[in-house]
């Protein structure tokens, strides 16, 4: 998703885009707090959560898996990790944007999907942080699995990777869009609107440090879609 903004932002130099994203993480396995504290310390305005994919598998606890995925404990203690994420991020007083999983090829992956949405979801809207779900913005009219759908401009593309799990590139502009709009949307003190067409800045290199009248967007979490993970009690 980091990708796909920094491509829909490159003539746009009211924003920066940090990339703190960590490949084949999540939270059964990585410590996601104290790598959040280095990232709240560089003051973005907002914060993009994508999490999920990787955390089919046993709770990690002190370096030992604990929990079977989706048992009773691994519930309790996933959602403790959720909260703290998220109580860290508000307490700062920063934005925080949570993107729902997409919907999967695999059937198997689909519910466990929904399940982890579902947790996502529910403490989201306990704790006032907006949740963008994705699931039918990635599905078919009949809400089933489609790899092919318009891209920005209307024209029929690939959307999807082979895997079933990940996205090609308009797929990832599709998702960042979807971001850029719910920012403007729910924070328009913070970031504004497009500007007129021909109020694009003609150059294409973003700042690479400081902060923009517009944000400073922090794509935070794992890899928006990482390579799956075998399942904790397979």
């Amino acid at each position: 998703i980091w990708g796909g903004m920094v491509r829909l932002l490159i003539r746009d130099r009211r924003y920066v885009l940090l990339r703190e994203a960590k490949n084949s993480s999540g939270f059964t396995n990585s410590d996601w707090l104290t790598a959040l504290d280095a990232v709240i310390e560089k003051k973005p305005d907002a914060i993009v959560m994508l999490v999920g994919t990787n955390d089919r598998q046993s709770l990690v606890v002190r370096d030992k898996p604990r929990s079977l995925f989706r048992s009773k404990d691994w519930e309790m203690g996933y959602i403790k990790r959720i909260d703290d994420f998220m109580d860290k991020v508000t307490a700062a007083g920063i934005p925080l944007i949570w993107i729902g999983l997409p919907i999967m090829r695999d059937d198997k992956w689909n519910d466990e999907s929904l399940y982890l949405n579902d947790l996502f979801k529910h403490e989201a809207d306990a704790k006032g942080v907006v949740f963008l779900a994705t699931w039918d913005m990635t599905a078919d009219k009949d809400g089933t699995f489609q790899p092919y759908g318009p891209d920005l401009k209307g024209d029929k593309r690939l959307l999807r990777a082979n895997d079933g799990i990940h996205f090609t590139e308009p797929g990832y502009e599709m998702i960042a869009d979807a971001v850029l709009h719910t920012l403007r949307d729910k924070f328009p003190a913070v970031f504004a609107s497009p500007p007129a067409k021909d109020e694009r800045p003609q150059t294409s290199p973003m700042p690479s440090s400081g902060k923009t009248s517009a944000g400073q967007v922090t794509p935070a979490g794992p890899q928006p879609i990482a390579p799956p993970i075998p399942h904790a009690n397979s």
